[in-house]
């Protein structure tokens, strides 16, 4: 998935701060979190850089004015180019676009047809802190003939916490099959044992579902790094030696994903996938002796 930011356009007209000196921070961090999250650049604006005005200054004049010559390149390869946000709106549908403009989103007493049109394509905003108003997580754009929406909004600031964990959601919701469950739980995080790919893919996506949803439940409640088995959803199983094999369940379907730590407890390997509903006793304690091999496996190689 590709992602940009969007610069938001909705600034106020005169600032008491250095306006040089916030657009150097604003466009340093934004390169390094755009590095960091893999967005691409450069990054859409409402405007030409000639035309578009911070503060009575053109953001060409504001990138030309900075002493900082690494701020200067990187201001030349984001935003001077005419990657403009009139060029995207062909690629909405023309009943969500009619949708936009009949709503008469507005920020800060201003038309945030813009911002709104930035919110639909999933691109998070970046603002320059020179007010209150911009220093938040999300702006929230009202209308009087839609429901207002709240739009993902970056302006430098040092806790990127909340634009990493929406940025990732959205990943996750554009990917499929094992890549989904991989990135949910983090893709630093998981390793994945010899044949439990083929397992996976050969289940229907039902059973897929299932086990992603059991394995985001155990995610949201903390149960996983480190594991905190509850003989409900994770089971410790008992097995003779090492490694430790654990089970997530869903006993009525009959989804078993059996898993194991790496020695520091840091990565999941993911080593067995079972959806026999009637998988019990002799058949059941041979899918953990497997997935243990698996795990022990992946524990020599590493």
């Amino acid at each position: 998935m590709t992602m940009t930011f969007y610069f938001n356009e909705i600034l106020p007209q005169h600032t008491d701060l250095n306006l040089i000196s916030v657009f150097e921070q604003t466009v340093i961090k934004a390169a390094q979190l755009a590095k960091k999250l893999g967005m691409i650049m450069p990054i859409v604006t409402s405007e030409t850089s000639d035309k578009l005005n911070i503060c009575g200054m053109t953001l060409q004049s504001v990138i030309n004015s900075s002493k900082n010559r690494n701020v200067q390149i990187l201001g030349w390869q984001l935003f001077t180019h005419n990657n403009t946000i009139s060029q995207y709106d062909s690629t909405l549908e023309e009943l969500e676009f009619e949708e936009i403009i009949e709503a008469d989103y507005q920020f800060e007493g201003q038309d945030a047809t813009n911002l709104a049109i930035a919110h639909k394509k999933d691109w998070p905003l970046l603002s320059m802190p020179l007010s209150n108003a911009l220093m938040k997580d999300q702006l929230r754009l009202v209308s009087d003939q839609s429901e207002n929406i709240e739009v993902i909004n970056y302006y430098a600031q040092d806790d990127t916490s909340t634009i990493e964990t929406w940025i990732a959601s959205k990943v996750i919701e554009r990917l499929s099959g094992l890549e989904r469950l991989k990135a949910m739980l983090g893709l630093d995080r998981v390793i994945v044992a010899d044949d439990f790919e083929k397992k996976w893919n050969a289940a229907i996506k039902q059973h897929q579902d299932i086990a992603y949803e059991r394995f985001k439940f155990c995610s949201d409640n903390h149960m996983l790094f480190p594991v905190r088995a509850d003989d409900v959803t994770i089971q410790k199983d008992e097995v003779k030696g090492t490694p430790d094999v654990y089970e997530l369940r869903q006993v009525g379907r009959g989804v078993r994903v059996y898993f194991g730590y790496t020695t520091d407890g840091a990565k999941m390997i993911l080593a067995g996938f079972s959806t026999k509903a009637g998988a019990k006793g002799v058949e059941q304690n041979a899918d953990i002796v497997r997935a243990q091999g698996r795990i022990r496996k992946v524990l020599m190689l590493g």
